[in-house]
């Protein structure tokens, strides 16, 4: 899986949340959840639709991931 973000959010997330992207994306490691609960939620915008993944797991502490996937949808000219 290739995880994407932001140099500055990070860094935002990590002071807010005292959680780093480099430990947060553990949570995708084979094994790492114990336990997990996800509710996956559609969206759609005129260009964009979106798919979000709501987990809670349990790593070093417990870690609620909102995870978005995000699939481009092309116009038709």
């Amino acid at each position: 899986m290739v995880f994407k973000w932001d140099e500055s959010k990070a860094a935002i997330n990590l002071k807010k949340h005292n959680v780093s992207f480099e430990e947060a994306k553990t949570v995708f490691d084979k094994g790492a959840t114990r336990f997990c609960e996800m509710t996956l939620l559609k969206e759609r915008s005129l260009k964009t639709s979106f798919s979000r993944l709501y987990k809670l797991v349990t790593v070093k502490a417990v870690l609620i991931l909102i995870h978005l996937f995000r699939k481009i949808l092309l116009e038709a000219v």
